[in-house]
């Protein structure tokens, strides 16, 4: 097992923020695990985006292609609502989907999806992190949003004693990409759940995967 981590905050290297990769092989599948904290805020998507980006240029240069990544962390995308009195009642009434909608990371991915692949060239920076987009896989989200909680709480915690409004928003996510040289029917989501846990204003998520591993990969 190979590990390397580097830092993507303060004047673009802060450990504040930033991955660890640790990468092995089992019956010839490359794995990469990797564990990232992006920048936070709710207007920060483009510096979320290109620290992603730089990760996993980074990551690809220092090691290769996989066939299997999983990227899971606080990635501290938010939800695209104004109103979190609205945001807090469809969390109550299970919306999900309508939530999901507005989800920064959601929106990025299907935009991503969209573009055309002649569009892709991996030495551009933006064609780079689009094609990343496109490959990324999330299971379905069936829990409500793991940020921002009254610790000790189930409660939103929304309007602070600053007067900053923080609005709810699934910051903390478990995506998987599966190369073109492995079958995308041997990766498959047994669940993918928030855990019951209180101590902090997030809530962390976990998931189980069933991958299938055969010596023709």
């Amino acid at each position: 097992m190979r590990t390397y981590h580097m830092g993507t905050g303060f004047m673009g290297v802060g450990k504040n923020k930033g991955a660890i990769g640790s990468w092995f092989e089992i019956s010839g599948l490359k794995c990469l695990f990797a564990n990232a904290h992006l920048d936070s805020g709710q207007a920060a998507v483009e510096k979320r985006n290109q620290s992603l980006s730089l990760i996993l240029k980074d990551f690809q240069l220092r090691h290769g292609d996989v066939d299997l990544m999983l990227l899971a962390g606080d990635l501290n995308y938010r939800l695209d609502f104004d109103n979190t009195e609205r945001v807090c009642n469809l969390i109550r009434q299970g919306e999900f989907k309508t939530l999901l909608s507005a989800d920064q990371l959601t929106k990025q991915i299907a935009a991503a999806r969209v573009k055309s692949d002649d569009d892709d060239d991996d030495t551009d920076d933006v064609a780079r992190l689009t094609k990343c987009m496109k490959m990324l896989r999330e299971p379905q989200i069936t829990f409500p949003p793991t940020y921002k909680l009254v610790p000790m709480t189930n409660e939103y915690s929304v309007n602070e004693k600053n007067g900053k409004v923080r609005m709810p928003a699934w910051c903390d996510r478990i995506l998987y990409v599966v190369s073109p040289n492995a079958e995308a029917s041997k990766v498959s989501n047994i669940f993918y759940t928030a855990t019951p846990l209180y101590s902090s204003d997030h809530k962390p998520v976990s998931a189980l995967y069933r991958v299938v591993i055969d010596e023709d990969i």
